[in-house]
């Protein structure tokens, strides 16, 4: 996988996501933003690993705790997750300072499974300024 091409993603995003949490160091930041959350070991791993490796992950979700499991909300406070709601959050947007993944998928287990999920890809700093912009707001 490379960070340094704009890629157009049209399936598995899982991998990206987990190429974002999985480069991260000590004192970066990840930003996870979308509406719904429903883990997989394979994301939860990636996130523990990054909060072992000193990144700083945040989460951006809709408020709507009825479709978060208990498990999911005890994963991200034992983890010392970071969690924001808004009430009417639709965007999904997966970034760190390597590249971001905005998207249509949300960060739930069978999303990349059982919808057509498409996205870009935008590798580097410089073209995720507007972005960070953006979820600052």
């Amino acid at each position: 996988m490379s960070f340094f091409a704009p890629k157009i993603v049209k399936e598995d995003f899982f991998p990206f996501i987990e190429e974002i949490l999985n480069i991260s160091r000590k004192g970066e930041e990840v930003f996870l933003v979308t509406p719904w959350i429903r883990f997989d070991n394979k994301i939860r791993d990636a996130i523990k690993d990054a909060r072992n490796r000193g990144a700083r992950v945040t989460l951006l979700v809709r408020k709507a705790r009825k479709k978060t499991t208990y498990e999911d909300r005890r994963f991200l406070v034992d983890n010392e997750i970071g969690v924001y709601e808004h009430e009417s959050l639709h965007a999904k947007i997966y970034w760190c300072k390597y590249g971001a993944l905005i998207g249509s998928i949300n960060l739930y287990g069978t999303s990349d499974r059982s919808n057509l999920e498409i996205g870009v890809f935008l590798p580097r700093r410089r073209n995720i300024r507007e972005v960070r912009k953006i979820i600052g707001e």
